[in-house]
Formats: C-alpha cells, structure tokens, sequence
C-alpha cells in the first residue's frame, strides 16, 4: 500500500512594493579609471608620442617617453584616490534620489525629488550625467551600464507623473 502524503506549500503574503528601490555605489573596488579619463589619457599619451617622434631621435625614445607619462599619470591617480578615499552611494525611493558623498573627512547627503527634476542628460558611452533641479545641477557617476538603464527607467516615470 503506497500512502501519498500531499505537501502544500506555504504563500509568502508578499505585497507588491509601491516604489522600485534602485541603488548603486561609485566607485566600487574594481574600479580604477572612468571611461572619460582613460581617453583624454590616451588622446594625451598619442599626442606626446607624436611630439617626441618628431623632436628626440629615434623611435625607442619616443616610446619611452609615452611609457613614463602613462606611468606617472598612473601613479599619481592612484595616490589621489587613495588619500582621498571617495565613496559616493546613489539611492532611490519613495520618488526621491538620495545622495550620499563621503570622503575621508567629511560625509554630505542631498535628496532630490524625482518630480522637481527639470532638466537630465545621462551617457551610456561614459557612464555619467547630470539632473538640474530646483536646488541646482547634480553630478552622477555610474559603474555600469545596468545601474544607469535602471535609473533612466525609474527618472522617466517618475518625470511622467509629473
């Protein structure tokens, strides 16, 4: 005799949330140079190998020059970041873009309300944009593409509630 013992499964009474909460760090661990840095880096260190083409004999000192310029740049970037320790943390909730700015010394919050934004321009080439509102221009610095598409969907129904 085969006894069959029938389980059921206990619902999770979840209510839907009102608001979809999104919320990203800049810059995270991995990170090292934005996208916008790394080209005006690159435009530099090309037009440094030109110059030197032209001005020092040889190709390999040519070379060697663009190699130091990178290194250097390198270093020092890496220095400022680690002395000046930036933590930037974006959330939004309940229609409210909150802002947290913190260095090694000092901590700044801001929240803006999504429905006072007049103005916003986001790029996904370079992972950064701004929102003007009523309190001003607000920088935003992205660390992938994903956390920027979900904003832009959560800004524009927001904006269209408006």
């Amino acid at each position: 005799m085969v006894i069959k013992k029938i389980i059921k499964k206990k619902s999770k009474n979840t209510a839907p949330k009102s608001t979809s909460v999104v919320k990203w760090n800049f810059p995270t661990s991995e990170f090292y140079m934005m996208r916008l840095e790394s080209l005006s880096v690159g435009i530099i260190a090309i037009l440094i190998f030109i110059v030197a083409i032209f001005n020092v004999d040889g190709f390999w000192p040519s070379i060697l020059l663009t190699i130091l310029f990178i290194a250097i740049y390198v270093l020092v970037s890496s220095l400022i970041q680690k002395i000046r320790q930036v933590q930037e943390t974006y959330e939004v909730k309940d229609n409210h873009l909150h802002i947290t700015r913190k260095t090694k010394f000092k901590t700044s919050k801001e929240k803006i309300s999504l429905r006072d934004i007049d103005l916003h321009k986001l790029d996904k080439l370079f992972l950064g944009g701004y929102l003007v509102s009523s309190k001003g221009r607000h920088a935003l610095f992205f660390q992938a593409i994903e956390d920027l598409e979900k904003f832009e969907k959560v800004l524009l129904q927001a904006m269209k509630k408006k």
